[in-house]
């Protein structure tokens, strides 16, 4: 579901009756971040970061935020899947269907593909980026300023 404007989405979340008061908070906080943050300081959102926003605990949060601002409704952010090795200089980026995959078949391709290695989930990690759907709202919410 996308949304016309943050301040749509503000309505939606404070009149969801299949929310808790905490979900309610939880993602109202992070929809007001998203709406009033700089795009530069949303490219690379780390858990704990959404944590320190919220006040609740990583675990709680991110359930949140990938099933209600990842895509399911109010597609904000899109998740970034990074694995970790002993070979790269750099985290490999994953989409999130190559990490369905990998976790099938229990191997990950490292060293640029050179080696293959056990997965270890302890050495993915998870970041967040502000989608372009939220970009668009964010461009009508900078020309509108109403929605405050």
């Amino acid at each position: 579901m996308k949304a016309d404007s943050f301040c749509s989405i503000i309505c939606d979340i404070q009149h969801a009756a299949d929310l808790s008061d905490g979900q309610k908070k939880r993602l109202l906080l992070l929809v007001y971040y998203i709406k009033d943050t700089d795009i530069s300081l949303l490219k690379n959102i780390h858990p704990k970061r959404i944590s320190e926003i919220t006040g609740d605990s990583e675990k709680e949060t991110i359930v949140d935020v990938l099933y209600f601002l990842c895509g399911h409704k109010w597609h904000l952010l899109e998740s970034v899947y990074r694995y970790t090795s002993l070979y790269d200089k750099e985290p490999i980026e994953l989409e999130e269907d190559e990490l369905t995959e990998i976790r099938e078949i229990g191997y990950i391709y490292i060293n640029n593909g050179r080696l293959r290695s056990v997965f270890d989930p302890s050495n993915l990690f998870i970041t967040f980026t502000i989608s372009e759907n939220a970009k668009k709202l964010k461009t009508i919410s900078d020309g509108d300023d109403s929605d405050e």
